[in-house]
This record gives C-alpha cells, sequence and structure tokens, in this order.
C-alpha cells in the first residue's frame, strides 16, 4: 500500500518524516529583511484585482499516470475545493485573537507561492529552496515585490487549509511566522500531484511591503 509522508517547514528543513507513521516535522525562521529599509510599509495594490488573483490551486497530471487508491481521489476532491480566502480567514481570526492585524491577500505573494508549490511538486520534495537554488528573499523579488519583511511556512500532505494552518500554529518556529506583528499582507498556494509522495504541496508567504 503507498503512503503519503506529511512534512511541515518554515524557513529551513531539518529533517523529513518517514512513511508509515505520520510524523511531522518542523523547522522554521523568518526571511531576513531587504536591503535599505527598517519600517515596514503597506504596499500600494489595488484590493480588488489582488484578491481575485491571490490564491491558487493546480493539479498537475502526470504522464505516467497517477497512484490509484480512493484516498488519492478524495485529496484531489479537497483540494479543488481549495478557496484561498479561507487559509486567510482562519489565519485572521487566529491572529485576531493575539491582538494582530489581518492580512490582506496579495497577487505578488501568491506569484511567489505559487513559483515555489509547483516547484516543490515538480521534484516532490519539501525545501524552502528552489531547485534553482532561490529562496523566498529571490523568488519574492522575481515578482516584483519590494519587501521590509519577508517570511515563509511550507507544507506537504495536508488536506485542508485548516490541516496545514494547525500544524504551522503547534510548531512554534511556524507560529512565529503566523503571528508577525509587522506582516500585513500575505500569499498561498496549493498544488495536487497525486502521484508523488507527498501529493499536496502547501507554501505560504507572509510580507510588508514596501510602497
Amino acid at each position: 500500500m503507498s503512503c503519503m509522508r506529511i512534512v511541515i517547514a518554515g524557513f529551513a528543513v531539518i529533517h523529513l518524516g518517514g512513511c508509515g507513521i505520520s510524523m511531522p516535522s518542523l523547522s522554521a525562521s523568518m526571511g531576513s529583511q531587504d536591503v535599505g529599509s527598517t519600517r515596514p510599509q503597506k504596499l500600494d495594490a489595488n484590493p480588488k484585482q489582488a484578491a481575485a488573483s491571490s490564491g491558487f490551486w493546480e493539479k498537475i497530471q502526470s504522464p505516467f499516470g497517477k497512484k490509484g487508491s480512493g484516498a488519492s481521489d478524495e485529496i484531489g476532491l479537497m483540494a479543488a475545493k481549495f478557496n484561498p480566502a479561507e487559509a486567510q480567514n482562519a489565519i485572521n481570526v487566529y491572529r485576531a485573537k493575539k491582538g494582530l492585524g489581518p492580512l490582506k491577500l496579495n497577487a505578488k505573494l501568491t506569484q511567489a507561492a505559487k513559483m515555489h508549490a509547483q516547484d516543490l511538486a515538480k521534484n516532490d520534495r519539501i525545501s524552502h529552496f528552489g531547485s534553482d537554488g532561490s529562496d523566498i528573499e529571490e523568488r519574492a523579488r522575481r515578482t516584483g515585490y519590494v519587501f521590509n519583511l519577508i517570511a515563509e511556512n511550507v507544507g506537504t500532505g495536508q488536506r485542508t487549509p485548516a490541516e496545514v494552518i494547525k500544524g504551522w500554529q503547534q510548531s512554534p518556529s511556524h507560529n512565529e511566522n503566523l503571528l508577525l506583528a509587522d506582516a500585513d499582507e500575505m500569499g498561498v498556494a496549493v498544488v495536487y500531484r497525486p502521484e508523488t509522495e507527498f501529493q499536496t504541496f502547501w507554501t505560504l508567504v507572509l510580507g510588508s511591503g514596501r510602497g
């Protein structure tokens, strides 16, 4: 019987959980600030445009076919129903309970999340470094996002936004990213690739833009 690994990572991966017993492995740290700024400022973006384009779900079908299991089909269905606003709301409710301001969906941060989730899915791996060696700071810059602050959480194998967010909350380092006081924007993406071991690949990017 095939198995799917569940792993959550922050800015650096130390250990990957093995198959069989689903033991999440957790490690995270915040990305460094961009050069030339110390105080966060809101990125000037069109709210309607950002909201419309700031969520991403993709199913990648391999030419080799997918793992034939009802469980995989179920995961695919749940991933297909992914709504970025659901993840945004869950994170903002959590932040509000801690006395923190909400995060807005931002198209450029979602593009950065999308690029990394696609790359992880293509290579069936968990890392904060892209296959080209890029880190979150470089990927954010590629989208044109000029930041004061940037951070990233990654998860693989989780079926729903609630599941991956709960995992991040239970990890001190990931939780620190969720509760960054100076962050005011986010982007989130999930890619479902059924023939892989991980199957679902989540990326959350949080930031504060420099207008």
